[in-house]
């Protein structure tokens, strides 16, 4: 097909470089009485009617064969990479703008075609809820061609304030294509890119895949740990576990049968890399130990299932008592993502009745990101209060005096060297917290009670027997003799 760059109607100009319908009325303004029947080089076929339709209802199709139940959604799209210089192209050969124009400003006037395409979407796929931005399904359409990564060769020859090659990966990526657009002229892509129509036709539209998935669901509560020697997160050693459960699998795999119906979670088995071999698996026991603080996974149908976070933690032999422990399990691509009141009742319940004598959740419900991110700050601002027993030295039925002495003492100054029984895993620094009240009460000549309230992430077992004198002052210190911790408990998060 012949193209007479000299055609003064912009329509025309592209209807001649064999625009479709509608790309020619998104850049001319104009909707033309005929066009191209061949497939267009700029939206490659996308904005085709046909294509539309059968776009919403490859959508639609998709959701109703899946098992998600959602009350909003959203779309996310992806576009060969080349079709932003194409539409660079066709614009600037149809509207023919000033030389000394910035791109950003002529493109700034045309409707994208990712614009065009989600509001069709928003328009057209009503029943898969409320259209929300980032949230609740997301359904991902992709597209490819044969020529989809081909154009790219001219910016090699662009100067560095508008161009910076990818450094190390060899593949040019939409975002940095779109920010070397975005700090050009029209002068500057005319001058670098003088052949722009070489290679522009297509032969075939655009090929779709599509997906369907979930935005993460944050569901908070608070536990209370009632048995001593249950982990909080999976304690797995050299390929071992070392305990059946965890605090997080009691609580995390009773909520993600609610959230994931369809997962046969029973049915995972929980493997770890071999640490020399990454590609080798060694199998360790039932469950799911995805969390936080474990360098363990799972099969890879159950792996990306969630994530487990609290607010703090506390030792395999310490209970966790009083109001509990805030929690959030991220259930990631859930498909259930909503719970009325009555279900999180239900659903706490199950937990509760699983675990019971060992867990115990309440408060459960669905968190928003600022709760979330809420919880992580109260990790190290919030005081904590303890409570021990410990044994001690000294003759308590001759220190009543001292003890009188102690308990009126409040905002005590306490230097801690990192424990030697975390210095594995934790840097060397002494850190600076607070005693900010104690009380120790007798219960015989020898074995003391002692509530504490202290800064946040305190080792309160160091206070007691001092680390070796690696904590000071210590409760021995202040008993001036030697003392033990027998038994420790969280009371409350204050």
């Amino acid at each position: 097909m012949s193209i007479d760059m000299n055609e003064e109607d912009p329509v025309r100009r592209a209807i001649g470089i064999g625009l479709c319908a509608q790309c020619t009325e998104r850049i001319t303004g104009t909707l033309p009485t005929s066009s191209s029947d061949t497939v267009c080089p700029v939206c490659f076929g996308l904005l085709a009617p046909a294509e539309m339709n059968h776009l919403t209802e490859q959508v639609l199709q998709t959701h109703r064969d899946s098992d998600y139940v959602t009350e909003h959604y959203s779309v996310a799209l992806t576009f060969p990479r080349c079709m932003a210089l194409r539409q660079v192209t066709a614009v600037l050969h149809v509207l023919r703008p000033s030389p000394a124009d910035s791109l950003p400003v002529v493109m700034g006037k045309i409707k994208d075609i990712k614009d065009v395409l989600q509001t069709h979407l928003r328009t057209t796929c009503t029943t898969l809820g409320t259209y929300l931005p980032d949230q609740g399904l997301l359904v991902s359409v992709e597209w490819t061609h044969p020529k989809g990564n081909e154009g790219f060769a001219f910016l090699s020859t662009l100067p560095e304030r508008i161009y910076t090659p990818p450094g190390r990966s060899p593949e040019i990526s939409t975002t940095v294509i779109k920010e070397a657009l975005s700090r050009m002229t029209v002068h500057d892509y005319h001058t670098h890119h003088p052949d722009p129509l070489e290679g522009w036709h297509l032969d075939q539209p655009a090929t779709l895949a599509l997906r369907l998935s979930h935005s993460a669901i944050l569901l908070m509560g608070r536990y209370v740990k009632l048995q001593r020697g249950l982990a909080q997160t999976p304690w797995v050693l050299n390929g071992e576990r070392k305990t059946k459960t965890s605090v997080q699998e009691l609580i995390a795999l009773s909520l993600l049968q609610r959230a994931m119906p369809t997962v046969d979670l029973a049915a995972a088995e929980l493997t770890e890399y071999n640490a020399s071999d990454p590609s080798k698996k060694q199998r360790i026991g039932n469950g799911h130990c995805k969390g936080k603080f474990f360098n363990c996974y799972a099969n890879s149908e159950v792996d990306a299932m969630y994530k487990f976070h609290s607010c703090g933690r506390e030792d395999i032999d310490v209970r966790m008592l009083g109001c509990g422990r805030p929690f959030v399990v991220e259930v990631l691509n859930p498909h259930h993502s909503h719970f009325t009141p009555e279900q999180l009742l239900e659903m706490t319940a199950s937990v509760n009745q699983e675990a019971i004598h060992r867990v115990q959740i309440s408060h459960l419900h669905l968190a928003s990101k600022a709760e979330f991110d809420s919880m992580n700050t109260m990790i190290e601002t919030k005081a904590k209060t303890y409570r021990c027993v410990a044994w001690v030295s000294c003759d308590l039925d001759q220190s009543t005096a001292l003890l009188n002495e102690i308990n009126q003492r409040t905002d005590i100054s306490v230097e801690q060297k990192t424990p030697i029984r975390v210095l594995h895993r934790r840097t060397v620094m002494t850190r600076e917290k607070t005693i900010h009240s104690i009380h120790c009460k007798a219960i015989n000549t020898h074995w003391l009670l002692v509530d504490v309230t202290t800064s946040s992430g305190m080792y309160v077992k160091e206070f007691i027997h001092s680390d070796f004198g690696r904590t000071t002052p210590s409760l021995g210190d202040l008993l001036k003799c030697r003392a033990e911790i027998i038994q420790l408990d969280v009371l409350d998060l204050v």
